[in-house]
């Protein structure tokens, strides 16, 4: 960063730049190469600042809605926090947010808006129809207006975090709609999330920001959010053999969770070969076959230590649903739910006592 001294101000940007020289600071701060636009910050109007959001226990019922139509929200762990930050709305309708959460599993129905998050601690897993994405740190996911639901789970940390960037109104066709992209490029990522931790800095501070910089640093956010759903894939394209090859397979497991299982057997049961059936999940899913039997039995797992009896035991539970390495399974079961297994059954036994 720089400093200048006077009132004024400069602004400079275009569709891969963005510098800013601002009285609140002041503060100059550079993106990119290009473009030029320049103004007086004493004369424009004062944009709002961060809009703070918390939900979890003791917050109250209200359900999140920064998502449309959202339903069944529950948190992973019995001390469930989630908290959004919002900036301040602009001209072109973008919802930009910040998600902070220990934890959590929900559905939407969102008509209106493509969705582009960009997960920075734990993962995300995002289900609509039959297709399941694993989104994690480093990585981009998009989805266009459809029916889907998601499970947000915390990293090493104990959280989740992610930028969520929501579109204004949507302009696509109803073909398009239930559409979705997943880009694992680090370094597109990680140009877009600087944007937004730019913008997040600029709107934290103690002065007001001036609603012509909210544009500004809005207008940057659309076009890179346009230009990586232009270079995106889509990834509802795959064919028709490798999605029921990824159904059947899915069935398979969940009917077949607590047997030790080979790929080659999860293959046959698909109906297709090992090689096809790893590139059919690769493709489709973003995770192996045997990644999705673990989430499968971790879920089993905890659905067992949420209705437990006398003889209930962390270890007899794990060796029933499949899971044989018991530390391993304990840091992943963490990892997904935000809570050791034993604090599930402590918690399950004084719920029901």
């Amino acid at each position: 960063m720089q400093f200048e001294s006077g009132g004024s101000a400069r602004f400079h940007g275009g569709p891969d730049t963005l510098m800013v020289v601002a009285d609140l600071s002041p503060a100059v701060v550079r993106y990119g190469a290009r473009g030029r636009f320049v103004g007086d910050l004493r004369s424009m109007a004062e944009a709002a600042g961060i809009e703070r959001r918390e939900f979890g226990t003791g917050l109250g019922a209200v359900s999140p809605d920064l998502i449309a139509g959202t339903r069944g929200f529950r948190f992973l762990s019995a001390r469930g926090r989630l908290a959004h930050a919002i900036l301040p709305a602009g001209p072109r309708g973008l919802t930009v947010a910040r998600v902070s959460s220990t934890g959590h599993a929900a559905a939407f129905s969102e008509a209106g808006r493509t969705a582009l998050t960009i997960p920075l601690a734990g993962g995300s897993e995002v289900r609509m129809g039959r297709m399941t994405r694993a989104v994690r740190p480093g990585e981009i996911f998009a989805i266009s207006p459809s029916e889907r639901a998601s499970r947000l789970m915390p990293g090493a940390a104990g959280r989740y975090a992610s930028y969520t960037v929501l579109s204004g109104a949507w302009r696509g066709t109803a073909a398009e709609e239930g559409r979705c992209w997943h880009l694992a490029d680090a370094a597109r990522a990680g140009r877009l999330r600087q944007l937004l931790d730019l913008a997040f800095a600029a709107h934290a501070g103690p002065k007001p920001v001036p609603a012509r910089l909210t544009a500004l640093f809005e207008a940057q956010i659309a076009e890179m959010f346009a230009g990586l759903l232009a270079r995106f894939q889509p990834g509802d394209i795959q064919g028709r053999s490798q999605a029921g090859a990824v159904d059947r397979a899915r069935q398979f497991l969940i009917g077949r969770f607590a047997d030790p299982l080979t790929t080659a057997e999860i293959a046959a049961a698909a109906g297709t070969s090992p090689r096809h059936l790893q590139r059919a999940f690769a493709t489709g899913l973003g995770m192996s076959p045997h990644r999705m039997l673990a989430g499968i039995r971790l879920d089993q797992m905890r659905a067992r230590l949420e209705t437990p009896s006398e003889a209930t035991t962390v270890t007899g539970v794990a060796l029933d649903c499949g899971l044989s390495h018991l530390g391993r399974c304990s840091e992943a079961y963490r990892v997904r739910f935000g809570e050791l297994p034993s604090a599930t059954l402590e918690r399950s036994r004084r719920s029901r006592a």
